[in-house]
Formats: structure tokens, C-alpha cells, sequence
């Protein structure tokens, strides 16, 4: 039978991911505005988040070598794209 975590680390590992969100939406703010609002792999506008008429238009925030094959968890590593060709391009990654 597995110990329960105590409160402190479950706070921990609370904190330590909303740090992660906080720091992830800085990062689509920063690289949505470097790129001039546009996907970077498609090429097209990005609209505003929550937009009705624009569902999966919306801006995401892509590794571009995916942590699961390698990439790191890092600012150089990342780009914005919309979420529908986040998801298109799922783990894949092209040099």
C-alpha cells in the first residue's frame, strides 16, 4: 500500500505547475508577437482566444523538437502555432 503525499508536496507540485502554465502563456504572448501573429507552421492569422467563429484558430504554444523525442522545455525550443496545426502535427518532428 503506497504512503499518501503530505500536504507540502502536493502544494509543491501545484505551484510548480502553475508556474510552468504562467511561464508557458508568457512565452505564446512573446512568440505570438515576434511572429507577427501568425502560425508558425501554416502561415495564417491567429484569432483571438475564446472567438466563436474561429475554433482551433486559436493560438497554442508548440515545442518544435517535442519533449517526448528529445526537445527541451525551453523558450529557443518553442513556437506559436494555432492549435489545429498543433495537434496536426502531434510528436513529429522535421530538422
Amino acid at each position: 500500500m503506497m504512503a499518501k503525499a503530505s500536504a507540502t508536496v502536493r502544494l509543491r507540485g501545484r505551484l510548480a505547475g502553475y508556474r510552468k502554465r504562467n511561464l508557458h502563456s508568457q512565452w505564446l504572448r512573446k512568440r505570438i508577437k515576434e511572429q507577427k501573429n501568425k502560425c508558425a507552421i501554416c502561415g495564417g492569422i491567429m484569432a483571438p482566444k475564446g472567438q466563436p467563429s474561429a475554433i482551433g484558430l486559436e493560438p497554442s504554444l508548440d515545442h518544435i523538437r517535442p519533449i517526448s523525442k528529445g526537445g527541451i522545455d525551453h523558450w529557443e525550443n518553442t513556437q506559436a502555432t494555432h492549435v489545429a496545426c498543433n495537434n496536426r502535427k502531434g510528436s513529429s518532428y522535421v530538422e
